[in-house]
């Protein structure tokens, strides 16, 4: 089992209004989706990159969830569920997995991930993961910054941008999580929205 992110109160506070807005969206409740979204205003004010930390680290936490419950190795999970959901993502969407998949590849303990490889490891346990905001000394976050600035949907307004694109990849990271199963996706859901 790897070691998860810890995030500070701010950022869970965060990580449960993005959670409720994938469960206002599943239960066709704008108006929980509105008010988690409030939550979410004050980063309206800072630089972007403070809430595409905060909407990838809730991506590559999931990941990492998923990765252990399988028992494989959480960067090669990213790549793959990368590969899978490309064509369904909206750009926004596609860089907000892409910078998690990263994330997680610049810590990869084994080396396996962006690679062939005959058998996909968990990484040892207590593996610490680690946020986008320190991923290959900074360079992820970076490198997502710059491609935020040039993709439709985020360089124009890419603080609402995050917010709005950030439910979508949880939502399919969980349903991945909860092996599509409609009652064990309600109990993770619900998990994260206490």
């Amino acid at each position: 089992m790897t070691v998860r992110l810890r995030p500070d109160q701010r950022t869970a506070a965060a990580w449960r209004a993005l959670w409720e807005i994938v469960d206002g969206r599943l239960l066709n409740d704008s108006f929980k989706c509105s008010q988690a979204a409030m939550v979410l205003m004050p980063y309206a004010s800072e630089h972007p990159a403070s809430v595409l930390v905060v909407a990838v680290d809730a991506v590559t936490d999931t990941l990492a969830a998923w990765g252990d419950d399988l028992g494989k190795n959480p960067a090669c999970l990213a790549e793959t569920a990368f590969s899978m959901l490309h064509g369904q993502l909206q750009p926004s969407e596609r860089l907000l997995l892409l910078a998690a998949e990263q994330t997680l590849m610049a810590q990869d303990p084994t080396g396996e991930a962006g690679r062939p490889h005959p058998v996909c490891r968990p990484w040892p346990a207590q593996t610490p993961v680690v946020s986008l905001a320190a991923a290959g000394g900074g360079q992820v976050l970076q490198q997502a910054i710059e491609a935020a600035s040039q993709t439709h949907g985020l360089a124009e307004q890419p603080v609402i941008g995050i917010i709005n694109a950030a439910p979508g990849v949880l939502t399919n990271v969980l349903w991945g999580l909860s092996r599509s199963n409609p009652d064990r996706m309600r109990e993770l859901l619900d998990a994260r929205t206490v």
